[in-house]
């Protein structure tokens, strides 16, 4: 059977333009996940899967939320094929979401395929130690892997770490395959890294990004910002969004991090937060290297051409910088990193690049083998649909409110303005994804056609102005 129409685990269809200020609006989640990372690998996977006869849908996390409506019989009704892109979905934390998805499965009469789970411990903790004393999570991960087992070929995952922690459940090599994680290969088999500057210098393009529960994170962050005046810091989680655009702090987090209105990066505007994963590649295309902790951080770097290097420090990163050879330093604490100059000298991007051709045929092998089409297959190549990504009008990165302009900051009082209840009955700029699941209100006709209406203005008002740009005369 050819599958054709297929709903990918994801926040939004990438083509799919929010304005930034919408993205809190009513169910952020189903807008953009939980945090952006989600939109990297969702947009990945959707690409690859959109050849030209196939409709590929986002799910808006409706598939793991708890739900009145009978999504089995709605997904079994209109779709051939679910594919579910998992990130570290087998931990402590998601374990509720992950039993509510083997539920949904087990009611599934069609093609079910994982693409790219890993799990996710302590740095240095044994997977098969994990798997003998976490019953709980070992029983909810082995209740998972049966239910897709039984609708799909293979369930790929991220690193030979998640393969051991599968193994010692009793999951073999024929159940298996280590894919890595499908973001890294949005530019197929070609992807390339080269080095943009020979040194780090004060006045070098930095960009960084950290995870807060790391031991001297906060000094970290106060060290690069003051040695590098023109770094930047990017943001992937919510919360770091609603600084943005409140300016609202974030609760029980080391003030020397990136948390509340008075940092003095936040007062400088020189924190990033990206709501559209073409947006976010393209402004590493400018930038000349990258560190920090977040996996995703790092792999959208790496797809905008900029050196990078992650400091590895619990198994998610770490299987999944050994798996695509990303350059890595293993940490114990950031106060170990005291000069990023000589970081930078010992970067070698040489088993980056020498590793992609390789994971790359072993991915597209996968997706093969579990009977899904892809555009990197003879005849299967759709240019309209990237043209379409590439003519999207995007909003820019999400800044602090010091560097907004008054349109700007005008757009986020009147989108406040709607009154109390505004995350519930949000009519201007809601978010609705295109599965009709209730992850998100749905609006009724008028209403979606008001919104469509404003976003068709706000894109011909963008037009006018670059058409009436000085270069442009």
């Amino acid at each position: 059977m050819t599958l054709n129409r297929i709903l990918v685990r994801g926040a939004k269809t990438p083509d799919c333009v929010i304005s930034p200020e919408a993205t809190l609006g009513y169910r952020p989640a189903a807008a953009f996940g939980t945090n952006s990372g989600n939109l990297l690998f969702s947009h990945s996977v959707m690409r690859a899967l959109t050849v030209p006869d196939a409709k590929v849908v986002a799910d808006a996390f409706a598939l793991q939320l708890p739900t009145k409506v009978d999504l089995a019989s709605l997904v079994n009704e209109q779709f051939d094929a679910v594919v579910l892109p998992m990130a570290n979905a087998f931990r402590s934390s998601f374990l509720p979401h992950l039993n509510l998805l083997t539920n949904l499965i087990n009611s599934l009469t069609i093609p079910v395929i994982v693409v790219g789970v890993g799990c996710q411990f302590s740095d240095g903790t044994d997977p098969v130690y994990a798997a003998s004393h976490d019953p709980e999570g070992a029983a909810s991960v082995t209740a998972f892997m049966k239910a897709v087992l039984n609708r799909s070929s293979k369930v790929g995952v991220r690193g030979d770490i998640t393969r051991a922690y599968l193994q010692a459940l009793g999951f073999g090599d024929s159940d298996v395959e280590v894919i890595g994680c499908p973001s890294i290969y949005d530019k197929g088999p070609d992807l390339r890294v080269e080095r943009r500057i020979d040194h780090l210098t004060k006045d070098s393009l930095l960009s960084f990004n950290m995870t807060s529960g790391i031991p001297g994170a906060g000094a970290f962050v106060q060290r690069v910002m003051r040695q590098y005046p023109r770094s930047e810091y990017v943001g992937q989680l919510k919360t770091e969004l609603a600084l943005l655009l409140w300016g609202e702090s974030i609760p029980r987090v080391d003030r020397r991090l990136v948390s509340h209105p008075g940092h003095p990066l936040y007062r400088e505007d020189r924190v990033r937060f990206f709501i559209d994963q073409p947006t976010w590649t393209r402004y590493f295309e400018s930038r000349e290297f990258s560190v920090g902790t977040r996996i995703h951080g790092t792999i959208s770097a790496v797809l905008g051409g900029a050196s990078a290097v992650i400091f590895d420090w619990d198994s998610r990163t770490t299987e999944l910088a050994d798996y695509h050879q990303l350059p890595r330093q293993t940490i114990h604490s950031l106060d170990e990193i005291t000069d990023l100059a000589k970081v930078y000298e010992r970067l070698d991007l040489g088993p980056l690049n020498r590793a992609v051709t390789e994971n790359f045929r072993r991915y597209t092998t996968f997706l093969e083998a579990n009977g899904l089409r892809h555009i990197w297959q003879p005849g299967q190549a759709n240019p309209d649909y990237s043209r379409r990504i590439e003519k999207a009008l995007y909003p820019p990165a999400v800044g602090s409110i010091y560097g907004s302009s008054r349109d700007q900051i005008l757009d986020r009082l009147r989108w406040l303005r709607q009154g109390p209840n505004t995350d519930k009955f949000r009519s201007y700029d809601a978010y609705t994804p295109p599965f009709p699941g209730e992850s998100a209100r749905q609006p009724d006709k008028t209403t979606r056609e008001i919104i469509v209406l404003r976003r068709e203005i706000a894109s011909l008002k963008k037009r006018v102005t670059i058409l009436e740009s000085p270069s442009n005369s």
